[in-house]
């Protein structure tokens, strides 16, 4: 049974969409880049960075219920190999026309990854910055003095 707090709204266990965010689309980005990285050097330059964003957003804002805290460091050292993997592949001159659908892709996921990354940080700063005036004589009092 799946706490109250884990539910969705028609009583359905959100732990297969957090299975599909947090550990299979990483991993079908990871395999990409390592396995069929793109052929020119612009696309695969994009690729990289649009792995890279999903990567910091899925990091910094992901639940990390279930898969445990630690995954995303994992996924950082498959990236690390991803990269290495994918820089041994010989590049092809020229650009054709499929590359620009995957630079456009690529570019989607970088404002993306990009755009929840930012919201994660933002957060966070709120966050600490309401402990440390909570922490101080009063919230109103450190407010008002402003």
């Amino acid at each position: 049974m799946v706490g109250p707090d884990l539910q969705g709204r028609a009583g359905h266990s959100c732990f297969p969409m957090l299975w599909l965010i947090e550990l299979l689309l990483p991993l079908a980005l990871l395999l990409w880049l390592a396995f069929l990285p793109a052929r020119h050097k612009l696309p695969r330059l994009f690729q990289s960075v649009g792995t890279a964003a999903i990567l910091l957003a899925l990091h910094l804002a992901g639940l990390w219920i279930m898969p445990p805290w630690w995954t995303p460091w994992i996924y950082w050292g498959m990236f690390m190999a991803a990269l290495w993997s994918a820089s041994r592949v010989r590049t092809r001159p020229g650009i054709a026309v499929a590359d620009y659908v995957l630079i456009l892709f690529w570019v989607g996921a970088i404002g993306f990854g990009g755009w929840i990354a930012s919201q994660a940080l933002l957060v966070n700063g709120c966050k600490a910055y309401f402990r440390a005036c909570s922490a101080s004589t009063s919230f109103t009092s450190d407010i008002m003095s402003r």
